[in-house]
């Protein structure tokens, strides 16, 4: 009898111990699972991280691209309102100047006709040589005052 309740005992505590095996076995395999989770949660919440990131400096390079297109933009405008205001005062100054070389063409030929007309009535009266140099400065005698001054 003795035997018989060692042997009992044997494989009682045999079969606690291989339960205590497998407990141990399927812990180390619940715990391994559990890692392997959390490290594919990691992973997951890792690369999120990453992706939200780089979606981050994306959003910011085009925030920057928009404002340097507005800025370019804008600078473009005022070059173009430079040039054109640039071409208005190039056209004026022709113009003046246009104006100006019609008119100084304008009074020569107002003093040529002025001296052929004294020439003329010098021829007629006899008269003395006329220096047409120092009557220039005084065109009042022959009614010139509405040209006004050289």
């Amino acid at each position: 009898m003795l035997k018989q309740k060692r042997r009992q005992k044997a494989e009682k505590d045999q079969q606690i111990a291989q339960q205590n095996m497998q407990a141990q076995a399927q812990s180390n395999a619940l715990l391994a699972q559990q890692t392997a989770e959390a490290e594919t949660q990691k992973q997951q919440i890792l690369t999120q991280q990453k992706i939200q990131v780089e979606e981050a400096k994306s959003q910011f390079e085009i925030q920057r691209m928009q404002t340097e297109a507005q800025i370019k933009q804008t600078l473009m405008a005022e070059e173009f309102n430079f040039n054109m205001q640039l071409a208005r005062e190039r056209i004026k100054t022709e113009q003046a100047k246009e104006t100006e070389i019609e008119n100084r063409k304008d009074k020569r030929v107002q003093m040529e006709g002025t001296q052929q007309s004294q020439m003329i009535q010098q021829r007629q009266t006899d008269g003395t040589p006329i220096d047409f140099e120092s009557t220039n400065d005084s065109l009042g005698d022959f009614g010139l005052e509405a040209f006004g001054p050289r």
